[in-house]
């Protein structure tokens, strides 16, 4: 398996597999060089099998601090290769380089919650609600 950055040789794969997952048609100016930078494929055998995008953060942690925080989405697998552990390999390995480059917090962009549950992630939240006196 190699996980790698995407490449302009990998546009055109990518824009078809993000077309397919999320059914909305894109330009392929939309995936210019700077965007395609942000994301991740998952590769095996040279056949590409998954995809994701990360994003660079910050999170706001006080009235004066804030931190590094990583934003993962566009999480894609080719459908005829479903179901083998690729999604989690590609997740491990984004949530690993995060880490690497001195980032301890990161959100996941889900398509459905639930989904992402085997893999180790959950729903957080804060709601708080306020009356007027």
């Amino acid at each position: 398996m190699d996980y790698r950055p995407l490449t302009v040789d990998d546009r055109e794969r990518s824009l078809a597999l993000e077309q397919y997952a999320f059914q909305q048609g894109l330009a392929p100016a939309l995936l210019d060089a700077d965007r395609l930078a942000q994301f991740r494929g998952l590769f095996l055998d040279g056949q590409f099998v998954a995809q994701l995008e990360i994003f660079t953060l910050r999170v706001q942690l006080g009235p004066a601090a804030d931190a590094p925080m990583g934003g993962i989405g566009a999480v894609a697998s080719i459908p005829e290769l479903r179901r083998r552990g690729h999604v989690e390999l590609l997740l491990r390995h984004a949530v690993d380089e995060l880490r690497a480059s001195g980032v301890s917090l990161c959100m996941l962009y889900p398509f459905k919650s639930s989904f992402y549950g085997r893999y180790g992630w959950a729903t957080c939240m804060e709601r708080r609600a306020y009356k007027g006196s």
